[in-house]
């Protein structure tokens, strides 16, 4: 950008009154997570890195699957190396209870061999207006 240039934000771009919250993980991040869920009308976007068919994963399985077949538009996208383990009867449930299921594959793998990319993210986000952001692990 030149130095004559000039950037132009306009206040429509930003809201009021947003309010943070810090979570402190384990069972307060999946009660916070399966919360959020319950709560969602619209939509729900959901990424992350590990996803388990263990009674927690099933937990919050079953509240994107009450989402879904409440008429929320839910996404779901885990990674194909941390997920790989996921049974194919728990994947293919959530799909025919109308979640949007999808796994981030790397350009190849093998089962001792993985190249690309890895999503890491563990992102969650509710009719556009509320999110949940993880990370320290």
């Amino acid at each position: 950008m030149s130095s004559t240039e000039t950037i132009h934000t306009h206040e429509k771009d930003y809201t009021l009154n947003n309010k943070v919250q810090l979570v402190h993980g384990g069972s307060e991040y999946f009660d916070t997570l399966i919360s959020l869920i319950n709560s969602a009308a619209h939509t729900i976007h959901l990424q992350v890195y590990i996803f388990t068919a263990d009674e927690t994963g099933q937990q919050v399985a079953d509240a994107l699957m009450l989402a879904a077949q409440r008429g929320v538009q839910v996404f779901l996208l885990v990674d194909g190396y941390a997920s790989q383990d996921l049974p194919a009867a728990f994947i293919e449930q959530l799909q025919a209870s109308g979640v949007n299921f999808r796994m981030f594959e790397p350009i190849f793998k093998s089962s001792n061999f993985y190249f690309g990319r890895r999503l890491h993210h563990k992102v969650f986000v509710a009719d556009h207006t509320t999110a949940l952001v993880g990370g320290i692990n």
